[in-house]
């Protein structure tokens, strides 16, 4: 075997069995809380849709979300993957707490 196919096979298995190892149990999806926006659609007209906050109502969404997750994941590790946006990265706060 050249010793580029031998690399490209041991670069193939590493990346395989990092896969294995790192593979979730699970995938959860969660969409922001209510947002300004959501209660009063002129809000997108004036405000850049990426600056939109939550509603007080929102963050409670979120640390409900949160707490329902937490029990279903119990001690397991964790990723969290969000959106630039301010309500995600407010919703993903919030979750958090």
């Amino acid at each position: 075997m050249s010793q580029r196919r031998e690399r490209n096979w041991v670069f193939n298995w590493l990346i395989y069995l990092a896969v294995q190892i790192m593979k979730p149990n699970q995938i959860i999806l969660v969409r922001h809380g209510e947002s300004e926006a959501n209660v009063d659609p002129v809000v997108y007209s004036q405000t850049p849709d990426h600056l939109i906050h939550l509603t007080a109502a929102g963050r409670a969404q979120a640390r409900e979300a949160g707490a329902k997750i937490a029990a279903q994941i119990g001690a397991e590790s964790f990723g969290v993957y969000s959106s630039p946006y301010l309500r995600t990265l407010e919703t993903k706060d919030s979750l958090l707490e």
